[in-house]
């Protein structure tokens, strides 16, 4: 009796190239493989929001350089350079989430700080107006209390 070994291993070529396949697809959804123009959106979209929140008047400046960084990343254009500049753009995205909530706490304050200055500014006309003839004459009453007037 001869042994057909042919069919067999055909199919065992057969499962391995596919066990190969839906462990390679497998490795790139687990492990976040992503493509230029995914990274790039997403890059794009965060640089949106800094520049909103920068527009506002919040301190983003260290976000910015974060950035660069993430953007010279980007430029490399190799898959382990997209892997990390993903990864960073991740942990950016947290930050500027953060910072969009504090926004409208923070331009609450700056609209209180502002009108504040304003109404110092402005007051200071007003009181000079009022107090300063009363403030001269006291002090001149009190320079001039001991003078004796002569007929």
């Amino acid at each position: 009796m001869v042994l057909n070994v042919r069919r067999p291993l055909t199919l065992l070529v057969v499962i391995l190239y596919v066990c190969s396949v839906l462990c390679t697809y497998v490795a790139h959804a687990e492990y976040g493989v992503t493509s230029y123009e995914e990274v790039w959106g997403k890059f794009t979209e965060l640089f949106r929001y800094v520049e909103e929140l920068s527009s506002e008047g919040m301190n983003v400046s260290l976000i910015v350089s974060e950035l660069n960084d993430v953007l010279t990343l980007i430029e490399e254009n190799t898959t382990e350079s997209l892997t990390k500049a993903m990864d960073r753009l991740r942990d950016i995205e947290l930050e500027v989430s953060e910072l969009r909530g504090e926004l409208p706490s923070f331009k609450f304050w700056r609209d209180v700080t502002l009108v504040t200055k304003v109404a110092i500014l402005a007051s200071i006309p007003i009181l000079t107006y009022l107090l300063l003839p009363r403030v001269y004459i006291s002090l001149w009453l009190k320079y001039r209390r001991r003078w004796v007037v002569k007929k």
